[in-house]
């Protein structure tokens, strides 16, 4: 997952990004998916966090290695950040990129029979930072109740939480550090905003003020998402 930060995207720049996207998938080994995420506006009950990323690619590996092999100093990473289509961004002095790898952990959903597929979403993309070392406690009781309670979200589409991992890169970026991740998705900002007005998410504010302490930072925006899906990995020595 790559953030980049600290800039305007435009909705032109958004269609050349996609565009290169597609492009550069089918040759990156053992990667099956690229969620492409940029601002969007949505209201939340008790939170209105400011300063989001302005661009993130969110992409899915069939296993670790093949992430890996992307996040090499001459991989795919680099490849596709030295486009054009990416130019301005990375000649910004103002620009920040970051990017971290993770474990996802998928939450089956039950969907309306027959509701089709929608290729643009808007995602409530969230991370949690500490540095404490209770961090496993506090994950686990999120997975057990918190998650449960997310799922019963009005609207809901998509639900998964990414949690971190040790992995080897030689990207010239930061890395990020967040012990977890997730996002909630959903049909537009209107569905989200619904949902952040819920019942729903009155206990999981609730939640939140009961759940163990992990003495860190967490930041929720509000993200259009476009998914680009890819043929199977592909397998090179």
């Amino acid at each position: 997952m790559q953030s980049v930060t600290k800039t305007e995207l435009g909705q032109h720049q958004r269609q050349r990004i996609i565009a290169a996207l597609r492009q550069w998938g089918p040759e990156v080994d053992a990667l099956t998916r690229v969620v492409v995420h940029t601002p969007t506006t949505a209201t939340d009950r008790y939170l209105d966090d400011r300063d989001g990323p302005a661009l993130t690619l969110q992409c899915y590996f069939s296993h670790l290695a093949g992430a890996e092999k992307a996040a090499s100093a001459a991989g795919a990473f680099v490849r596709l950040l030295d486009r054009d289509e990416f130019s301005n961004m990375m000649n910004d002095s103002t620009l920040q990129v970051r990017h971290q790898l993770f474990v996802v952990r998928p939450f089956a959903l039950v969907r309306p029979h027959g509701a089709p597929p929608i290729k643009t979403r808007c995602t409530y993309q969230v991370a949690y930072e500490s540095a404490s070392a209770n961090v496993d406690i506090w994950l686990a009781d999120y997975l057990e109740h918190h998650v449960p309670l997310l799922k019963m979200q009005p609207g809901l589409l998509e639900m998964e939480v990414y949690t971190r991992l040790d992995w080897i890169s030689s990207l010239p970026w930061q890395r990020a550090a967040a012990v977890q991740r997730n996002k909630a998705v959903f049909s537009d900002a209107q569905a989200l905003s619904k949902a952040l007005h819920s019942p729903v998410r009155d206990a999981l504010h609730q939640h939140s003020l009961n759940a163990p302490a992990l003495n860190g930072r967490s930041s929720h925006f509000p993200m259009l998402s476009e998914t680009i899906d890819f043929a199977s990995p592909k397998i090179t020595p």
